[in-house]
C-alpha cells in the first residue's frame, strides 16, 4: 500500500503549547508554508488568540489540557468542524506547568525528582 505525503497547504496542523516561545516559531512555520493551524494552549490564551488572529482563516486557538482525554478529544472534534477535515499532524510540544530556572536545579545526582534524567547521564558514554 502507497502511502501519499499530504503538501502542507493542505495540511491541518496541531501545535500543543503553540502559542509561546519556539513552540509559537513552529506554530509560524507551518502558516508560512501555508498550512492550517490549531494553537493549543492551556494558559496562554491571549498569545494563543493574537497568533490565531494574525492568521485569519489559517489559523485557531482553543484551549485544552493535554493531560485530560476528554478536552484534546474536544479539541480535535473541534479543530475538525471548524476546519472541515481532520488534523493530519501533531507537534506535541505542550509543557504543562513547566518553568525553567537553572540556579534552582541543585546537584541532578541528588535530586529523587529527576530520577530518569540522572539514570540516562549516568549511562551515557564518558566522551559526551
Amino acid at each position: 500500500m502507497a502511502h501519499t505525503i499530504l503538501p502542507l497547504t493542505e495540511q491541518i496542523v496541531l501545535v500543543t503549547g503553540g502559542a509561546r516561545g519556539l513552540r509559537a516559531a513552529i506554530t509560524r512555520a507551518f502558516l508560512a508554508q501555508g498550512a492550517r493551524v490549531v494553537i493549543d494552549y492551556h494558559t496562554s490564551q491571549d498569545a494563543a488568540e493574537d497568533l490565531a488572529a494574525a492568521h485569519p482563516g489559517k489559523a485557531i486557538a482553543i484551549r485544552a489540557d493535554v493531560r485530560d482525554r476528554a478536552q484534546v478529544d474536544a479539541l480535535v472534534a473541534e479543530a475538525a468542524d471548524r476546519f472541515g477535515g481532520p488534523i493530519t499532524t501533531v507537534v506535541n510540544n505542550a509543557l504543562a506547568d513547566f518553568s525553567f530556572n537553572g540556579d534552582a536545579r541543585g546537584d541532578v545526582k541528588a535530586s529523587k525528582q529527576h530520577g530518569a534524567r540522572r539514570r540516562a547521564v549516568e549511562r551515557m558514554p564518558r566522551w559526551v
